[in-house]
């Protein structure tokens, strides 16, 4: 254990059932655009699509998985920007905005 003091958490952690509705569909959407473009891809690039879908599922579960653990190591509000501001340092957080 780090003698790393923890800052005071102020976040509300619940969702009402508007915010649950707007999150669901932020995450149905960018799924329903993979499946509409299958059929076009398919008879595009033909059988092998089937593999680069398969390799992109298995390299977005591989970044869902750190994402996880990041998150689970240092909660907070900020995503992505608060954890590479604590893993790697204030000049390089920047980079992603």
């Amino acid at each position: 254990m780090s003698n790393e003091k923890k800052p005071k958490e102020d976040l509300s952690r619940s969702l009402s059932f508007l915010g649950n509705i707007s999150i669901s569909v932020s995450d149905i959407s960018p799924t329903t655009g993979v499946f509409l473009m299958v059929p076009a891809v398919l008879a595009t690039a033909g059988t092998g699509t089937f593999l680069s879908f398969l390799g992109a599922a298995v390299i977005a579960l591989c970044v869902a998985l750190c994402m996880g653990e990041l998150g689970a190591l240092y909660p907070g509000a900020g995503g992505l920007y608060s954890i590479v501001y604590r893993v790697l340092a204030v000049p390089s957080a920047f980079l992603l905005y």
